[in-house]
């Protein structure tokens, strides 16, 4: 059975995530180091690639406020009130 990321919608672009290389851009944001520091220690795991992937390649879940609320209403609008 092959690998299967749940990170991709379509599971072909998860299977490509090793010949992704580093965005020339990354050296002039300095983002390289960073992501060079969230993955020391952690080199067996091979994580640097998946930084590299678009973010319209990944699926994310909702966020809180997107799962709560109803279309064109607001997150606060009923039920619970966050008080100050």
């Amino acid at each position: 059975m092959a690998f299967r990321s749940i990170l991709f919608d379509r599971p072909e672009l998860g299977t490509e995530i090793d010949a992704r290389a580093e965005p020339a851009c990354f050296a002039d944001l300095d983002l390289d180091q960073i992501v060079a520091s969230m993955t020391a220690s952690r080199d067996e795991y091979h994580l640097q690639p998946f930084f590299y992937a678009p973010l319209d390649a990944c699926s994310c879940p909702p966020s809180r406020s997107e799962r709560t609320s109803a279309p064109g209403s607001s997150p606060t609008s009923g039920g619970r009130r966050m008080r100050a």
